[in-house]
């Protein structure tokens, strides 16, 4: 049903899932499957559910932590801590994630070597708060070798994708537009290709080429990307979510800079009460949407 997009009947099977397991005898069942609900919330909308999922954690690590686990559980544990992580990386508590990436990296390593999947994921991550933490060069560095790492452990490129979508973003954070453009025209057409079902990643690096194309002053170019955003969006995920929205607010930034300031204007007024309607006057992107 997630895959489907029908994201309040997943939530649903996801209830009666963890309501069955406590008539198990294992408290490990009951703690795995409250993490990958907690996970599914996270991704789905970490804002919203903040509350929820937190308790769905604490829940699962101290069911991991009340019961033991040997060896043959020591990989699900360390999934749990780093999704743990991502949690509060969502949330902007970076010193927080850190340490949970931290302790699920020593033990991946312990498990897997060094250029297993589950640990160059933990890697991964940790240079995400190098990049949350605005240094560019250093970001880029650690998911170039993440990324080359992947491919000489020949782990398959629909799982090792991300660490070159962290590592074309750099050069957009950077301002090297030119190089940005080149390596998100790749990814894009990959993900389109390959991985055009995990439509919030394909829109995730679509946006960052029309900002890579709106750098270059690539400005039909960077429509076009942003357009294919709002198709997509409101194909599948119609009055749900934020990529559409944002990618209006980037349409009409682009009508400003080419002094289009009716077009602007009228596209932020629509895009306002599209807010209004699915979000709240109080969320970041309304105030993204005024700044026009």
């Amino acid at each position: 049903e997630a895959n489907r997009k029908n994201y309040p009947r997943a939530i649903e099977y996801y209830e009666k899932s963890i309501d069955v397991v406590p008539k198990s005898s294992i408290p490990i069942v009951l703690a795995i499957k409250k993490t990958f609900y907690a996970r599914f919330l996270c991704y789905y909308d970490a804002i919203k559910y903040e509350d929820k999922i937190d308790s769905l954690y604490t829940a699962s690590h101290q069911l991991f932590l009340k019961n033991g686990y040997d060896d043959t559980r020591k990989n699900d544990y360390a999934t749990l801590v780093n999704f743990i992580g991502i949690f509060h990386l969502d949330l902007g508590r970076l010193d927080s994630a850190k340490h949970y990436f931290d302790n699920a990296l020593a033990i991946n390593l312990e498990l897997f070597g060094e250029n297993n999947s589950a640990t160059l994921d933990n890697l991964n991550n940790l240079a995400v708060i190098k990049l949350k933490r605005e240094k560019y060069v250093e970001a880029r560095k650690g998911f170039k070798d993440i990324w080359r790492r992947a491919n000489e452990a020949g782990i398959v490129p629909s799982t090792a994708i991300v660490y070159y979508h962290n590592y074309a973003s750099t050069f957009n954070k950077l301002g090297d537009y030119a190089s940005a453009e080149i390596k998100f025209d790749s990814l894009t057409s990959y993900r389109e290709k390959y991985l055009q079902n995990d439509l919030v990643r394909l829109n995730n690096a679509r946006k960052e080429l029309a900002e890579a194309s709106i750098g270059n002053e690539k400005y039909e170019k960077a429509e076009e990307v942003l357009r294919s955003i709002i198709k997509d969006h409101q194909k599948s995920m119609p009055d749900d979510g934020e990529q559409d929205i944002r990618a209006y607010i980037e349409l009409a930034r682009i009508r400003k800079l080419v002094g289009d300031e009716s077009a602007a204007l009228t596209i932020k007024a629509e895009n306002r009460n599209r807010i209004l309607k699915r979000l709240s006057a109080e969320s970041e992107v309304y105030t993204l949407n005024e700044g026009i």
